[in-house]
């Protein structure tokens, strides 16, 4: 038998429950409107100090190159961010709020904005420097429309604008602007709705005691494994019904440990998040995480005849390199698995004194 070392249920939740509010950081300040600026509830342009601050704080105005007029003012808010929101009226193009909201600049980041644009053309807005890279636009629709977007990552991010586009002028409203720095995770493991077939065909059959790195499944990229008394191990790949679709691979042993692994990367990751979807008929099927053919943190099935999601998120006090879903019953146990994924999990953004919620 392999050393296992069961962490309780309880103490996953609550590592992904402590991940997320850092993860969804607001880079944005004062991103609902709420705080009042140095300049009061209304600010004119021209005439307003520079550096132009808006009536809500940390926020700044823009207009025309031909300095075309504008007036802001903070109202009570009738959106879904209430109380406050800003009203925005210009004379022509380029004229709204901007905020510079990280110096070092974001490459991927979802930026949302709330709007109500009365007259005019509306863009939200995301660039460097005053430059912009990424923009989505409405027209007048008198009512709320949420604007968002994803950028691409090919170009940091330091700055977000509402502006008004139509060279004629406009009357708008914002409610809400955030930011919110992301990333695409990377998925380790290789075939993980096992779609390919092995090199030994759609079946495969073992009894006997196996070889360390274990011999091929009927899934390629898929290893069986077997208990340490060699117990009979078939597995056959099949259409699925399962919620992945397209195949599953079906396990039937004879013994404990008996399954199937891949090992997905070999310098090893410390955060992933583990995902299986099986279907026990006989049996307890374990969802495992580990290094070198060691557990580190392991989820058993609880359902019999039903398809039953399983997930692991690692701790990060070790390093991972395989995964595993074993019968882990003495007994013997049938089983089908239908998708086994190991993905990274996104850095932690901590931007101290710029994530502000009013």
């Amino acid at each position: 038998m392999k050393p296992q070392l069961f962490l309780s249920y309880f103490s996953t939740v609550l590592f992904s429950l402590m991940l997320l509010p850092l993860i969804a950081a607001n880079l944005v300040q004062n991103p609902n409107f709420e705080v009042v600026g140095a300049n009061g509830v209304l600010v004119n342009l021209p005439g307003a100090p520079a550096p132009f601050e808006s009536p809500a704080k940390s926020w700044f105005l823009h207009t025309s190159n031909n300095n075309a007029p504008l007036s802001s003012r903070m109202l009570p808010s009738d959106g879904p961010n209430a109380p406050r929101m800003i009203e925005i009226r210009c004379g022509g193009n380029e004229s709204g709020v901007f905020q510079k909201f990280n110096p070092n600049g974001h490459k991927k980041v979802i930026v949302t904005a709330y709007v109500k644009v009365v007259t005019g053309q509306v863009q939200l807005g995301v660039g460097v420097d005053g430059f912009t890279s990424q923009a989505v636009s409405v027209g007048p629709t008198n009512k709320w429309e949420k604007l968002s977007f994803v950028t691409d990552g090919t170009k940091l991010n330091n700055w977000v604008w509402v502006y008004n586009q139509n060279p004629n002028g406009g009357l708008f409203f914002v409610d809400f602007v955030e930011v919110e720095p992301t990333c695409t995770p990377d998925i380790f493991t290789l075939n993980s709705n096992f779609s390919a077939v092995g090199p030994l065909g759609i079946a495969t059959n073992h009894v006997g005691p196996m070889p360390p790195a274990g011999t091929p499944s009927a899934s390629l990229e898929w290893r069986a494994h077997n208990s340490n008394a060699g117990a009979l191990i078939n597995t056959n790949l099949m259409g699925s019904n399962g919620p992945d679709g397209g195949r599953m691979l079906l396990v039937r042993t004879l013994g404990n440990e008996g399954g199937v692994f891949q090992v997905f990367n070999p310098n090893g990751v410390k955060k992933v998040v583990v995902t299986a979807w099986v279907y026990v008929m006989k049996g307890k099927v374990q969802l495992g995480l580990g290094k070198d053919g060691f557990t580190i943190q392991a989820v058993m099935s609880t359902k019999v005849n039903q398809w039953e999601k399983l997930t692991i998120v690692s701790d990060g006090a070790t390093l991972n390199n395989w995964v595993w879903v074993y019968n882990q019953d003495p007994n013997g146990g049938d089983f089908y698995v239908d998708f086994v994924e190991v993905k990274s999990i996104c850095p932690l953004v901590l931007i101290p004194n710029l994530a502000q919620r009013n």
